[in-house]
């Protein structure tokens, strides 16, 4: 998309710029872009500055810190559809640490 939005090529640049800053929401590339610069809060006009660096950052930043919930949910979600068993806890009980890790 980058390569496309920055291109030499004026046909190429055009088509790509239309696709993505006017009608980004009837076309697929439009609203992927669209996506991604809400996802990392940038600018739809600074959509070519996005690679791995300022994906990382925003990973750290949004998922790092919430580990530790998202692991707690992915194993409860495994005890309450018996893959795993948790003697200290029956179904309610389990139902109950979901809703509030998920809500809270």
């Amino acid at each position: 998309m980058s390569k496309c939005l920055l291109s030499d090529n004026g046909v190429v640049r055009a088509l790509a710029r239309n696709g993505v800053y006017f009608m980004r929401m009837l076309s697929p590339v439009g609203v992927n872009s669209q996506l991604c610069c809400d996802y990392y809060r940038m600018s739809l006009l600074n959509i070519h500055a996005v690679c791995k660096t300022p994906a990382w950052s925003a990973f750290r930043q949004s998922v790092l810190p919430k580990l530790d919930r998202i692991c707690t949910i992915k194993e409860l979600l495994r005890v309450k559809f018996g893959f795993t068993s948790l003697p200290f806890f029956d179904a309610e009980q389990v139902d109950c640490l979901l809703a509030d890790l998920c809500t809270g």
